[in-house]
């Protein structure tokens, strides 16, 4: 078995990520036309501020995603979105996944942001934090990292021999 690049398993994560948050593998290409998925660099102010500055000047929410290490796998997710007319920037999210297996939920840390989901027209929409949420609490964001790392084992089965290109995953605006 060929080892996977850098790039392949970023693809791969990205594609992991797609299929979480929509509820449905497959969904790559259509998603990344409203928002982009982005595996990089530890997450720091300096690029949280840059790719603030493509989602004000292009629209597209971006999540961020950047992991501390390998013996951390809970992965560092940014979310950067537009709020009016202003980049809003949210650098700790969590993912939570309802009971149903729907649609995974990314949840910013501290109060007053609600969540954020992908909705059926495949466009980030901002939603409130349930009494559900609060009563399954933590179980919902064990399903949801469980989920998304037993989405990435089978991602990377699938295309051991055909990793995922990364340019097709992510089309994203040059500076």
């Amino acid at each position: 078995m060929t080892p996977l690049t850098d790039q392949q398993r970023a693809a791969n994560f990205m594609s992991a990520m797609t299929a979480l948050l929509t509820g449905k593998p497959g969904m790559d290409a259509a998603l990344n036309d409203r928002l982009s998925i982005i595996v990089g660099a530890p997450i720091n102010d300096f690029n949280l501020l840059a790719w603030a500055e493509h989602v004000r000047a292009g629209g597209r929410p971006i999540i961020y995603v950047s992991f501390d290490g390998a013996e951390c796998p809970i992965p560092n997710i940014a979310l950067i979105c537009m709020n009016r007319d202003q980049a809003l920037v949210l650098g700790s999210c969590l993912l939570w996944q309802p009971r149903n297996k729907g649609g995974a939920l990314l949840i910013p840390q501290g109060r007053g942001f609600g969540a954020f989901r992908i909705g059926s027209d495949l466009m980030l929409r901002g939603c409130q934090r349930t009494a559900a949420h609060r009563k399954s609490g933590d179980a919902g964001y064990v399903r949801a990292y469980n989920r998304l790392y037993e989405l990435l084992f089978k991602i990377g089965k699938s295309n051991e021999a055909q990793p995922l290109p990364l340019p097709q995953l992510m089309r994203t605006v040059q500076a």
